[in-house]
């Protein structure tokens, strides 16, 4: 007599790695600090301080705190010299928050 089997197992331990990264369109380093954008920037690193990626209207993308002294004076891509307009942009961190890092560029909460 045979019997069935089970199809159903128990996972009793496991140990899970992942990882994460920004999809974007064009350059994938933040040509004003030089650093990938999936890593935090050259200012952020040694404050405890997560990047968050912004992208202009042309595509070109950077860390917010590389674009920002950049836009202010600027209003042009650095990259591309188009008119500057940002696709998405963070709320302004306070040295106590970190920004919450989106891979999302259209996400739902306004940045």
């Amino acid at each position: 007599m045979l019997s069935l089997m089970s199809n159903k197992f128990v996972v009793n331990n496991i140990k899970i790695l992942s990882s994460w990264g920004y999809n974007l369109p064009c350059n994938t380093d933040c040509t004003i600090c030089r650093v990938s954008l999936n890593t935090n920037s050259l200012y952020y690193q040694d404050k405890g301080i997560d990047s968050y990626v912004v992208e202009g209207t042309c595509g070109h993308s950077f860390h917010y705190e590389c674009i920002k002294p950049w836009a202010e004076k600027n209003k042009t891509c650095p990259i591309c010299f188009a008119n500057w307009n940002y696709k998405n942009k963070p709320d302004e961190p306070t040295k106590s928050s970190k920004i919450v890092k989106n891979s999302n560029s259209a996400s739902s909460n306004g940045w």
